[in-house]
């Protein structure tokens, strides 16, 4: 934490209280699940920044009909804290269609530009650098690719802001056929 020292104010269950706050926000239920879990009866799965998703994960959630959402980090690591052979999102790669060459840990005070469908909103804590042969559907401000969509998979790389994460939620939502009504703050 002495080289990046903004990395100290990051939880490894802050992603998963923000999804599961933004969810609720829209009037949703949400379930945790492990991974070998049943998946069959869910519309949506979020992987809120997963570090290790093991092949027989992957191959778990694949086998579902549900969209599948993941954030910035996901698959960025082996089961024994490695980098995954080809780089992150490791077994993702090839259904994302997507390979992550650089992860950059954002201060406090920094909020990256996202554009989705012209309308403007914010990133923070990490962003990445991807290249793609994905549909892009958001742009950062400099125009590189920052939302794709392969199929059934989508991958948002980096870290959603509040507002960013809500919208994010509602178009899945819209995408599924699920409804949602915003229920504004807790």
């Amino acid at each position: 934490h002495e080289i990046q020292p903004q990395g100290n104010r990051l939880g490894s269950l802050e992603p998963s209280r923000a999804v599961y706050a933004g969810c609720r926000r829209l009037g949703l239920n949400v379930d945790f699940v492990f991974s070998d879990s049943e998946m069959d009866g869910y519309k949506i799965i979020v992987l809120p920044s997963v570090p290790v998703i093991s092949d027989a994960t992957w191959e778990n959630l694949k086998s579902s009909n549900a969209i599948i959402f993941a954030t910035a980090l996901t698959g960025s690591r082996t089961i024994d804290g490695h980098i995954p052979p080809g780089l992150a999102p490791g077994p993702l790669a090839v259904d994302l269609g997507l390979r992550v060459a650089q992860l950059e840990t954002l201060p406090p005070f920094e909020k990256v530009g996202v554009r989705i469908e012209r309308e403007e909103h914010f990133a923070e804590r990490w962003r990445e650098t991807i290249t793609t042969r994905s549909e892009v559907r958001g742009l950062f401000a400099d125009e590189s690719p920052a939302l794709i969509r392969n199929g059934k998979f989508q991958y948002l790389a980096c870290w959603p802001g509040e507002r960013l994460m809500s919208e994010l939620i509602r178009r899945l939502c819209e995408e599924a056929a699920i409804d949602c009504r915003d229920l504004g703050e807790d």
